[in-house]
């Protein structure tokens, strides 16, 4: 307790920490979720996310390889399923990545994680990170590969990278 009135009493037995049981998602349906979207956020690429990407040097063969989108605030009817919201693709049905470039975490056919990133031009809140990862952790929604992860049974150089844009560069080049 701060001297000037101010701040947070903890009480002597201290705080009680509380277990949260992760729920039990089916994640084949996760990841058909996840890949339903991600084709469908990769069909709605606007020019503004285009134009971005290929500032980062990008070519259309590589945004078609890796399947980057954009979330737009078109409203989908996956986002009405309860797998929707405990897979962390909404939160009260608005997206977690409306208005982001979408990068799906391709893990041979299916999509096994999403993240977006702030495009420069667009708006967002004050303080909104660049990147946005999916609520939930990762292994309750069965989001257990690396980004490009594939590529390491395919390859005798592997490259690691800081970053998912990095790595789709890695891989162009």
């Amino acid at each position: 307790h701060c001297a000037d009135g101010h701040g947070k009493i903890i009480p002597e037995e201290g705080y009680i920490y509380k277990e949260v049981e992760e729920p039990k998602l089916d994640i084949p349906l996760v990841r058909k979720l996840y890949t339903s979207l991600a084709e469908k956020y990769h069909n709605t690429l606007t020019k503004k996310a285009l134009e971005y990407l290929r500032s980062r040097g990008l070519t259309s063969d590589t945004i078609e390889h890796f399947k980057l989108g954009f979330c737009t605030n078109e409203y989908h009817p996956e986002y009405e399923d309860i797998i929707a919201e405990q897979s962390g693709i909404v939160m009260q049905k608005y997206p977690m990545l409306m208005s982001r470039i979408t990068i799906p975490y391709l893990y041979g056919e299916e999509v096994t994680d999403l993240r977006g990133r702030k495009v420069d031009g667009i708006t967002y809140k004050p303080d909104s990170p660049t990147y946005t990862s999916l609520i939930g952790s990762r292994e309750s929604r069965g989001a257990i590969h690396l980004f490009n992860e594939g590529i390491i049974s395919q390859s005798n150089l592997v490259v690691v990278t800081e970053g998912e844009f990095k790595a789709v560069l890695a891989y162009q080049y």
